[in-house]
């Protein structure tokens, strides 16, 4: 096998630690075989390439923003034409229209459209709206399913496993310092797929969630399908509950089906 080229990539790193915290620019962008974040230079379709020359198959494809690939063509003729007629920023335009209908048209159960900038700005929206329908703060989420960087839902995502308790539920574990200990009252966590932990917790929870939120599709940690009746029977309770349930199709989303 070839070595990797790594000089411009460590060099880089040294002067981005001078600069930013841990020299990376987001955390989950640290590399730990390299011991550094990876340096791109540029991508084209399937591929990438780093300021040393090393080329790579690209499998994450930008969290799957990066779906048809890099540099695709269509793309660059759209984002050309966004240039042309400047950077409308701020401001609706014919574009927020023709997308919004497109998407209602592509998934008939989608009424409305509401745009946000990033999946942790939808996620409070969506508990916001369900709180303020339901009357009611706390909120039932699966462990292992990641609801974006906010205080709310930060809880049982990825860093740690959480303590099984005697009545089914896992105990509450902040997945960041600085998550204050008394919003551990607003959320309760569950095992994925697991029927049975779920009925008895929506009995012993009975009238007290605004909403129901879930990854339909686990691939914060991987790809883990749901059951079919699982899901049905968690579409169920929720309506008998007066709960809403929310979809979490950030990575989901346009990826599936």
């Amino acid at each position: 096998m070839k070595a990797l080229r790594q000089e411009q990539g460590n060099r880089l790193f040294e002067e981005a630690a001078r600069y930013m915290v841990g020299g990376i620019g987001v955390g989950s962008r640290y590399f730990p075989l390299m011991g550094r974040a990876v340096y791109m230079a540029r991508g084209d379709g399937a591929y990438l390439f780093d300021v040393d020359g090393n080329k790579y198959i690209d499998l994450h494809q930008s969290g799957g923003a990066s779906l048809l690939g890099h540099s695709n063509p269509a793309i660059r003729a759209a984002l050309e034409r966004a240039l042309e007629v400047g950077f409308l920023l701020g401001y609706d335009t014919e574009y927020h229209v023709k997308l919004a209908r497109c998407i209602s048209e592509m998934i008939p159960s989608i009424e409305r459209v509401r745009f946000n900038t990033s999946g942790t700005d939808a996620m409070l929206s969506a508990i916001r709206i369900a709180r303020a329908f339901t009357g009611r703060d706390k909120i039932l989420k699966f462990e292992g399913h990641y609801h974006g960087l906010q205080d709310y839902l930060l809880y049982n995502s990825d860093s740690v496993l959480g303590r099984v308790l005697p009545n089914g539920e896992i105990q509450a574990a902040h997945d960041s310092a600085g998550i204050p200990e008394c919003l551990d009252a607003l959320v309760v966590v569950l095992p994925f797929n697991d029927p049975d932990a779920f009925l008895a917790c929506m009995r012993r929870h009975k009238g007290e969630f605004a909403a129901i939120l879930m990854e339909p599709v686990m691939y914060n940690c991987g790809c883990i399908l749901p059951k079919k009746e699982f899901v049905e029977l968690v579409r169920q309770e929720a309506t008998r509950e007066g709960a809403v349930l929310i979809f979490d199709e950030v990575l989901s989303g346009f990826r599936m089906g």
